[in-house]
């Protein structure tokens, strides 16, 4: 064999130690867990840009089980804001994934938007013939409080009573004759000084209240009453009524006494 000149030989050996730093490279960067198949290293942060396939064909097994016997979560999805975390290529339901449930209940225990409620000609559960039509009548319309009308007395009609007072007759009552009024004597009562005016009922009636009057229009300053009141006979019945008047003007000046009497 022909040997090679000591250049050539320094250039083979150069070349040899390139390749293999870029092995050794490599070699360190797919241990690490970066870039494009790289290896992927359990407990390690391990970054690439391209997607990652776990390929093969398992009839009844799933091709990977992620399981955490600690407190935490077997699976943390982790996107950018606004992006779903999770993407399928089946409608198919997932056993105790696919949120279906309100409240609790299933979908078919609420009413479609277009549907009918079976009790949906009720009201309060009640047929729509247990209600009165419009423009219908009730049974007992004539009654009121569950009365008939033979019940009231009609407008311009008479109580079978309407001749008793407290449930008694007539009988059962003194009658009296009409109460009138009775003025007394008028009384002089000179200035400043006091009277007294008396009216008196007959013998026999009975003074019920009653009343006096200044020989003036109207309220004068210094006219004054001092006491009205009744006045008993000696059997105490009230046969009088009496007034006592003051006179604070300067001239004299007449009060009489009234009363409202009735037989007694």
């Amino acid at each position: 064999m022909k040997a090679l000149p000591r250049s050539s030989a320094s250039t083979r050996w150069f070349i040899l130690g390139v390749l293999a730093t870029l092995a050794a490279i490599s070699i360190s960067n797919a241990m690490a867990g970066n870039g494009i198949g790289a290896v992927f290293n359990i407990g390690r942060a391990n970054r690439v840009d391209k997607i990652s396939r776990l390929v093969g064909s398992a009839p009844t097994t799933a091709m990977l089980r992620v399981t955490n016997s600690g407190g935490g979560p077997a699976l943390d999805l982790r996107v950018a804001a606004g992006k779903a975390p999770l993407k399928v290529l089946s409608r198919t339901r997932v056993k105790n994934l696919n949120v279906d449930l309100l409240d609790g209940i299933d979908s078919t225990g609420f009413l479609a938007f277009d549907g009918k409620a079976v009790d949906s000609d009720k009201l309060d559960g009640l047929d729509s013939t247990e209600f009165l039509a419009s423009g219908g009548k009730a049974v007992d319309s004539d009654l009121l409080d569950g009365v008939d009308s033979t019940g009231f007395l009609l407008v311009g009609g008479t109580a079978a009573n309407s001749n008793q007072l407290g449930g008694l007759p007539p009988a059962s009552y003194q009658l009296h004759s009409a109460i009138h009024l009775v003025a007394g004597t008028a009384i002089t009562v000179v200035a400043a000084s006091d009277n007294v005016a008396v009216a008196n009922c007959a013998a026999s009636e009975v003074a019920i209240a009653g009343g006096v009057r200044w020989d003036v229009g109207g309220p004068v300053a210094g006219l004054t009453i001092g006491f009205e009141g009744p006045s008993a006979r000696l059997d105490g019945t009230i046969g009088a009524w009496r007034v006592q008047g003051h006179n604070g003007t300067a001239s004299s000046r007449m009060l009489t006494a009234y009363a409202l009497c009735i037989d007694r």
